[in-house]
């Protein structure tokens, strides 16, 4: 009673552990998912900055040529006054009104005399309170004209409020006739219909924009700026005279226009895989514990012969539930799996357009896909080291020389460089034993031999068989890059990798299932190796199996 009370406190004890680990893998995951769902969060940020530093850097160039554009008509518009000793009222009066339907933004042009005196003004209505008025009447006025004659260069005043409603800016340009100063031609801007204009229209549907001259503003339209204030930039432009700075941001309609979403998508399935990598691990180790037990219960059926029917019961229902947990390993965890990708592939057909421009949107599809592939063969995996220990088929005379026949012919017709890879054996033996388990042995240390290879190397295996009167010592002898010592009692553990994915594939349950096979064959695995200069692994196996043994005694009785 005592004994099955300990028994059942030990079981508790590991189906705890068993649930704290799959727990913690579930959690490791949902790291790993997070973390690459932080890094696409980022791409996705920086791809959005660049596209708004490129509408930024567009915005800049434009309002920078138009302006000097503008400066540039004036000019020529000057040059024709000191080339003709003055322009005639009627010929100045339209060219004035072409370069007013040329640049909507122009509130007004006119010409002041050498005495400061406004004397022309187009367009006329409106404006007739301007004729024979002073521009010597403030001082931004006063330091601009004053500038523009000792430059000889057109300047421009700070921001002021226009006759007409909106705030404006001037261009004095000065004017010359036979190297004597003969007036300016002013040029009256107004900074808000300039802004408001189709040429910034779907400009400003993206972007919020203020523009200053020190602290006035010319023109601003950020009704959400505040919200988006981690992505304001400033700018300075140089205008004639003056510098002038924009502050600009996105809007939240363009933000969510580059947002293409994959980053939760990335999470999401992050969260799925970490939800069945935790089931599949919990249920590996419970199918563990519960082999455990089944060994257990086959030995008190031995010790307690008055108890065997009720513990037959117990093996058969345990057995049930074995094959439950074998199906759902191989259909129901594979199968969200496989909708994972075939919903990411389908996915990515759906932006196809979308995304032949967008490198970087494939690669995060890639992940995922990859993601789901790696987690069903992990799943694969776990569930071949589980089963191991379940195995019923009844024992078999294995020709190795076949087995590995096989496997070196199958290594030629699917390996990716058949070329590059030699496979040799010395006569082997004919031994009692699983002859499936035999063969997944043989093929996880032929083709570790055959992966963990330096790039450009003839990747060479051997296997070798002696005979120590009892049992065979069969080694696996590769030329790959070898295992430093201080891996190599850690490599036959589960899930122990000892590279990088990107480096060499796999899931770290290969070896583990080696040793498992050969510890049920009665035998013992070990392995020698130099970093740099390959790997000998052997194993012994009996030449007769204690079930073998058995089942003779039994024919012999």
């Amino acid at each position: 009673m005592r004994l099955g009370i300990t028994s059942a406190i030990e079981n508790n004890k590991e189906t705890r552990l068993a649930f704290f680990v799959a727990v913690f893998v579930s959690f490791i995951t949902l790291l790993c998912a997070f973390g690459l769902w932080t890094e696409i969060k980022k791409q996705e940020n920086n791809a959005i900055k660049t596209v708004f530093n490129e509408e930024v850097a567009q915005l800049s160039m434009t309002l920078s040529s138009n302006l000097n554009f503008g400066v540039s008509a004036f000019q020529r518009m000057a040059q024709r006054w000191e080339h003709s000793n003055g322009t005639p009222y009627k010929q100045w009066q339209n060219d004035a009104a072409s370069y007013l339907e040329a640049f909507p933004a122009l509130d007004s042009m006119g010409w002041v005399d050498q005495d400061l005196t406004i004397r022309w003004v187009e367009p006329m209505e409106g404006n007739e309170a301007a004729l024979g008025r002073s521009i010597d009447f403030d001082s931004p006025r006063r330091e601009a004209y004053q500038l523009a004659r000792e430059k000889n260069l057109p300047t421009v005043t700070p921001p002021i409020d226009l006759v007409h409603k909106g705030r404006g800016i001037i261009i004095y340009t000065p004017l010359w006739i036979e190297g004597e100063p003969s007036g300016y031609l002013t040029s009256v801007y107004n900074t808000e219909q300039f802004m408001r204009s189709e040429l910034w229209e779907k400009l400003l549907q993206k972007i919020n924009l203020r523009l200053m001259d020190g602290d006035q503003i010319l023109f601003s339209d950020d009704q959400d700026r505040m919200s988006h204030s981690e992505w304001e930039r400033e700018l300075t432009i140089s205008a004639l005279n003056r510098e002038w700075t924009l502050v600009v941001s996105p809007k939240q309609s363009f933000i969510s226009n580059n947002y293409r979403n994959l980053s939760n998508i990335t999470l999401f399935a992050g969260l799925i895989i970490s939800i069945l990598a935790g089931f599949a691990t919990y249920s590996a180790l419970h199918s563990r514990l519960q082999n455990a037990q089944l060994l257990e219960q086959t030995q008190s059926l031995k010790m307690r012969e008055k108890e065997k029917d009720e513990l037959v019961d117990k093996l058969a229902a345990s057995n049930e539930e074995l094959t439950r947990f074998a199906y759902i390993c191989s259909h129901d965890l594979q199968e969200p799996l496989r909708m994972i990708r075939s919903f990411s592939q389908r996915l990515q057909m759906h932006l196809s357009d979308s995304l032949d421009a967008d490198p970087k949107g494939q690669k995060y599809f890639h992940f995922i896909t990859d993601g789901a592939e790696r987690a069903q063969l992990l799943i694969q995996d776990i569930l071949s080291y589980s089963q191991i220990d379940q195995a019923t088929e009844p024992l078999e005379s294995v020709d190795l020389n076949d087995l590995v026949k096989t496997i070196a012919q199958n290594a030629q017709d699917y390996g990716d460089s058949s070329d590059r890879t030699i496979i040799t054996f010395d006569k082997l033996p004919t031994i009692q034993g699983n002859k499936t388990q035999l063969y997944q042995l043989f093929q996880n240390l032929i083709n570790n031999g055959l992966k963990y290879q330096k790039p450009d190397n003839i990747a060479k295996v051997h296997v070798s068989a002696m005979n120590l009167g009892g049992a065979w010592e069969i080694a696996v002898i590769d030329n790959g890059i070898g295992i430093a010592p201080e891996y190599q009692n850690q490599i036959f553990t589960v899930f122990k990798r000892l590279h990088r994915r990107t480096e060499y594939a796999g899931t770290g349950v290969g070896l583990a299932i080696c040793k498992k096979v050969v510890e049920r064959h009665g035998g013992e695995i070990w392995i020698k190796s130099e970093e740099g200069k390959g790997s000998t692994f052997a194993f012994t196996l009996p030449q007769r199996t204690r079930r073998s043994a058995q089942n003779q005694s039994r024919k012999a009785a």
